[in-house]
């Protein structure tokens, strides 16, 4: 399908005035103290799994504030399909939990492609749950998903060990992280469907064609 440029153009600037700054920089900001505080556990993989996935923890939940669609009322007439109104939203929540995630755990001596995984999955999951109460009207989803998104280690430590995601290095590291794989397939998929649906109501958010 042939992308429309002038709509797209025309919704661009309320759609990069929406992404709001303040809670990416003000959690980044949150994340790089609490390493800061948790230093001395950086020097073995054992204990820098823990802080760095706390780290990571709360850039996510800081990032969700980009699928926050204050304008989407304003914009909501413009022949644009959801999925491109979404994807610069998308784009930017990506970066910035990936690149942080990535020299933190560089920093920590860590695999860096599997703490990688990990936040993405978790972000995967998250901009789906952002998405499908996007499409209900909810402009402001970010606040209901970072909040199950902090709660959600509470729950994981409890699965059982052949579905365990939470392990530190060792010999279970490689199964666990194609468990996180999957959590990403599923959060992608997720993400497609909620952006996907024509035929989903949207009175208050994003406009579907």
């Amino acid at each position: 399908m042939p992308v429309p440029t002038a709509e797209l153009a025309a919704a661009a600037g309320p759609i990069a005035r929406g992404i709001r700054l303040t809670q990416p920089a003000l959690t980044l900001g949150i994340a790089l103290v609490l390493v800061l505080w948790q230093a001395d556990t950086l020097d073995a993989p054992a204990t820098a799994v823990w802080t760095v996935r706390a780290a990571a923890l709360v850039i996510i939940a800081g990032s969700l504030s980009a699928f926050d669609d204050p304008a989407a009322p304003q914009i909501a007439a413009v022949p644009v399909a959801l999925s491109w109104r979404a994807a610069p939203r998308i784009l930017f929540a990506v970066v910035v939990v990936t690149i942080p995630v990535a020299a933190l755990a560089s920093l920590a001596h860590l695999p860096v492609g599997a703490m990688v995984l990990e936040a993405g999955a978790l972000l995967a999951v998250a901009t789906g749950a952002c998405l499908l109460l996007a499409g209900t009207g909810i402009l402001e989803p970010s606040t209901p998903v970072a909040v199950g998104l902090l709660m959600a280690p509470a729950a994981l430590v409890l699965l059982p060990d052949e579905l365990a995601l939470l392990v530190p290095p060792g010999p279970d590291w490689g199964e666990a992280h194609g468990r996180w794989a999957i959590l990403l397939g599923l959060g992608i998929l997720t993400a497609i469907l909620a952006l996907s649906d024509p035929a989903r109501p949207t009175p208050r958010g994003w406009h579907r064609n």
